[in-house]
């Protein structure tokens, strides 16, 4: 994978680029060790200086722990909505009722296995490497790399929370406030494996909201995702006693539902390549258009 030094004019040392992108020490030594790392097609050290506007090439074979997914037996018309894509990473539109991965093996249609299509049929040499996870029935933008760096470097942009990711929800009832902060710990449900709960032994949380619409027995929500804990919103919500509509695990109300009306409407954060900022919105699903 070719890159270039686009984050300031001031030069840099190998290891010091290669730190921008959060990989260890040990991956940076075995790329470099291994003569994985060139600068205008020189092979690089750590004390390698780069310049503006330099050519740098990395094969990183070596760090990529990624697993191929097999789709070459798979028919489905099911087609993947890109709403970005670059050399480094896409960002795509996840449908409802769909699940990110499949841990158990179940042969089910998986947004990783319809982008591990997409990357075939448009000879995209690239593993599947989701950046961060929605719950089956969520729908919204969800973050691909194409390759370790960028993975290694979006991961700590979700872990250190400046990858913001913006929700829209439909509530029960009407919020007291146009705007807020839910905090409340979130730990695992002793009860119920599937679920968690506010609990004051769990980790820190923290969602921001804002009302966007009061209808008359319920309202749209956008959070701002603090903290990124489990059903984190879920959680909130049913907490706050506005639990969102049609979801099972965490609203006792029965609504004729197929799923739980959340969705991941926007994405911002820093481009880890071109240091540029990537901004980008999917639109709301026609099940929850009409609350609007």
């Amino acid at each position: 994978m070719e890159y270039r030094d686009y984050y300031n004019g001031q030069a840099i040392t190998v290891d010091k680029y290669l730190s921008l992108f959060s990989l260890s020490k040990s991956k940076i030594n075995i790329l470099i060790n291994n003569n994985c790392v060139y600068v205008n097609d020189l092979p690089a050290t750590l004390n390698t200086i780069i310049y503006r506007n330099d050519d740098i090439r990395i094969d990183y074979e070596l760090i990529d722990d990624a697993k191929n997914l097999d789709v070459n037996n798979l028919v489905t018309n099911q087609k993947l909505n890109v709403l970005y894509e670059d050399a480094y990473l896409m960002i795509v539109d996840k449908p409802a009722n769909m699940l990110i991965y499949d841990l158990d093996n179940q042969n089910n249609i998986t947004l990783d296995i319809l982008v591990a299509k997409y990357y075939i049929e448009n000879s995209i040499n690239a593993k599947v490497r989701h950046v961060h996870r929605l719950d089956k029935e969520t729908t919204g933008c969800v973050v691909y790399a194409k390759d370790p760096l960028t993975h290694s470097s979006l991961s700590k942009m979700v872990e250190d929370n400046t990858l913001s990711r913006e929700y829209i929800g439909i509530c029960e009832g009407n919020f007291e406030n146009e705007s807020g902060e839910i905090e409340a710990n979130i730990g695992r449900d002793r009860h119920n494996a599937k679920k968690m709960i506010a609990s004051k032994t769990g980790k820190y949380a923290l969602t921001q909201y804002f009302v966007l619409k009061n209808n008359h027995k319920s309202c749209v929500v956008k959070f701002i995702l603090k903290t990124g804990r489990t059903h984190q919103i879920r959680v909130h919500t049913s907490y706050f006693n506005h639990p969102l509509i049609g979801d099972k695990l965490y609203n006792k109300k029965v609504y004729n539902k197929k799923r739980c009306l959340l969705h991941s409407s926007c994405v911002k954060f820093i481009h880890p390549v071109t240091n540029k900022e990537i901004v980008v919105n999917s639109s709301l699903p026609k099940d929850m258009v009409g609350y609007l």
